[in-house]
């Protein structure tokens, strides 16, 4: 067994029980590809949504991590799609693929948490200080005018692509049923070089 394949495991293990690759849409990658990356942007632009998007690589992960100490939160910010709300600068609503599993499938909207706007966070943030100037400096993202609009961090990854583009979804689909769009901005952070340079 890969040792990429022994981490996925351990990733879901605890509160992410590990399901079968099919079930939630894993696909190995072998090397990034920009064609599939770029095509996986371009359906998402058909969704008629304003967004920036980076590339983070497995670098810039461990300066992030670096700031943590609990192997639990480490865990949930490894995570291949994770969304994050920050008012203020300040982490206010937090969610990963982890914490949105059904029996067959990711349900981001689990306890209806997306059924207000800010979303309620999926688990408890005393214990998750993060701050948008952690994320700033560690993937240099690029956010400018943040003091008076929620930012919505997205990392997503094509290891799983069908949770990665629900989650986009349910975030545009919540800021617009809330006529929030104006007022936040998305940003998509990629995952794929990170979990391709642990296959290797």
């Amino acid at each position: 067994m890969k040792l990429f394949t022994i981490t996925l495991t351990l990733l879901f293990l605890g509160s992410c029980n590990f399901v079968s690759r099919n079930l939630f849409g894993i696909k190995y990658q072998k090397e990034f590809s920009s064609v599939k990356y770029q095509k996986f942007l371009a359906e998402i632009d058909t969704y008629k949504v304003t967004y920036k998007s980076y590339i983070a690589d497995t670098s810039q992960l461990n300066i992030f991590l670096k700031k943590f100490e609990s192997p639990r939160i480490k865990k949930n910010l490894y995570q291949p799609v994770q969304i994050l709300y920050f008012k203020d600068n300040s982490l206010v609503s937090f969610h990963a693929n982890c914490f949105a599993q059904k029996v067959l499938k990711i349900d981001w909207n689990m306890s209806k948490r997306f059924d207000k706007f800010i979303p309620q966070t999926s688990i408890s943030l005393d214990s998750m200080k993060i701050d948008l100037e952690q994320i700033k400096n560690s993937y240099h993202v690029k956010i400018v005018n943040n003091d008076k609009k929620t930012i919505v961090i997205i990392f997503w990854s094509l290891l799983m692509e069908k949770a990665s583009r629900s989650a986009i979804y349910t975030v545009i689909k919540n800021l617009r049923e809330f006529k929030q769009e104006s007022s936040s901005e998305i940003y998509l952070v990629n995952f794929d070089k990170i979990y391709i340079s642990y296959d290797k």
